[in-house]
């Protein structure tokens, strides 16, 4: 878990083939982009949140809603720019879990244009 809380500073690149734009669960927030966005495709410092079979994991590390809350504070306080957010999920969330992550990684960033992202992965 050390590990995912020190990506929060860390550089990574964003290139995964199996990643598209997600909006299968209505439009994400305002300022929220896509992942077809150029963005997306820089390096930039990232923390990705994934969402899958009804498990949350920060940076590929499992963890509980209140443990992502308390990363996203840690977040929240960087000097800006913040480090981009990405809400990654599967085809098959269900969208409720897709929502209140959204509403979650929102209600304590409140992503300025550019800050969080949002994609679906497909399942290999």
């Amino acid at each position: 878990m050390l590990g995912s809380l020190l990506l929060i500073t860390g550089l990574a690149a964003t290139n995964d083939a199996s990643l598209s734009v997600a909006p299968r669960c209505g439009s994400p927030p305002p300022n929220w982009v896509a992942a077809a966005s150029p963005l997306a495709r820089t390096q930039r410092v990232k923390n990705t949140i994934r969402l899958q079979d009804g498990r949350l994991s920060w940076n590929g590390d499992p963890l509980t809603e209140t443990l992502a809350r308390q990363f996203l504070e840690l977040v929240n306080h960087l000097p800006n720019p913040q480090p981009l957010t990405v809400l990654n999920y599967s085809a098959q969330t269900p969208c409720e879990d897709v929502q209140r992550t959204r509403s979650l990684i929102q209600s304590v960033i409140q992503c300025g244009p550019g800050e969080c992202l949002e994609m679906v992965f497909s399942r290999r």
